[in-house]
């Protein structure tokens, strides 16, 4: 297992969130395989931490109420191990974005009806949340799987960051790194991966 690090302040965390995240992130985290079966076949999938930031705010809406009109975004923690944590100014804002960088790779297609992701995370908390999210796209959700895989901490995360894409100093390709990916303020340069 990981070894403890300090406690990395996020920002912007909503102020009702700040005990989620020193909970998910005191919890022991594990090499995880995650599947999900479809009822039909995938033709795009959102990254696995941003179904699971769906999943979060939809298990506590007393921090994320449901409001349309809501403007701010906000980090979502996540009950999975850090790669890291970006730090830069975001235009029109006083203090600078701490944005995270979550251990998993994407949703990829194994079988036509199936997506696989392998992520560092605490296996309860992801079972828990994955059961809010019942569909993909239009897709519906026939089943999650969230197991522990045999491998190394060091071997996963070399795996994950080889597979995910990381946000780099510089580089052609700009886009979102963490939920909310289609926030455009946070988007940073990042590597293909």
């Amino acid at each position: 297992m990981p070894t403890a690090q300090a406690f990395p302040s996020l920002h912007p965390l909503a102020p009702a969130a700040g005990p989620l995240w020193q909970h998910y992130h005191a919890l022991p985290k594990v090499p995880l395989l995650v599947q999900v079966r479809l009822t039909a076949p995938a033709r795009h999938a959102p990254p696995l931490d941003e179904l699971l930031a769906v999943a979060v705010q939809r298990a506590y809406p007393q921090v994320w109420p449901p409001q349309p009109s809501r403007t701010s975004t906000s980090v979502t923690p996540l009950p999975l191990a850090l790669l890291d944590t970006i730090t830069f100014p975001v235009l029109g804002e006083t203090e600078a974005a701490c944005l995270p960088l979550w251990a998993t790779t994407p949703l990829i297609l194994e079988d036509t009806n199936q997506l696989d992701a392998l992520c560092l995370g605490h296996q309860d908390e992801l079972r828990i949340l994955l059961r809010h999210i019942t569909f993909i796209g239009r897709t519906r959700v026939r089943a999650w799987s969230i197991r522990r895989v045999l491998l190394g901490v060091p071997y996963a995360l070399e795996v994950i960051q080889a597979e995910r894409r990381l946000p780099i100093p510089r580089g052609a390709d700009w886009g979102g790194f963490t939920p909310p990916y289609r926030h455009a303020p946070w988007h940073r340069p990042l590597t293909s991966g």
